[in-house]
């Protein structure tokens, strides 16, 4: 399922679940699309936690990051980032990015707020 922040409510509690953010904004066509995919693709993998970023309706959650790309993904596993940076739309490209990250990747700096703390609000 898709969820979104200030509306539903923050589940991170299962094992082996990722944190999927996907930072886009509603005026992007490109966005407004990948959006459909997305959802689709947070029902086959339920177990992990998906949240569609509107940058310009939760700018809190991008803090001093310049997201100048869209769609821009964000994987994290028990806060650590795995993933972080924009990519192609064909959600494919994901969905390969989900099956192969694991917790021993390299942890990945951004300027992004600390979005648990956030979302758990």
């Amino acid at each position: 399922m898709l969820l979104y922040p200030n509306k539903d409510k923050f589940l991170i509690n299962k094992e082996d679940c990722y944190l999927i953010l996907c930072f886009c904004a509603e005026w992007c066509a490109t966005c407004r699309q990948y959006k459909q995919k997305l959802s689709i693709l947070s029902e086959q993998l339920k177990k992990h936690t998906f949240y569609w970023i509107d940058i310009e309706d939760n700018y809190e959650l991008v803090g001093d990051e310049d997201i100048t790309n869209f769609p821009t993904l964000l994987v994290q596993i028990d806060e650590k980032t795995v993933f972080y940076g924009s990519i192609d739309s064909n959600i494919d490209y994901l969905n390969m990015i989900i099956r192969t990250v694991t917790n021993n990747n390299k942890n990945i700096a951004t300027k992004l707020p600390n979005i648990w703390k956030i979302l758990e609000e």
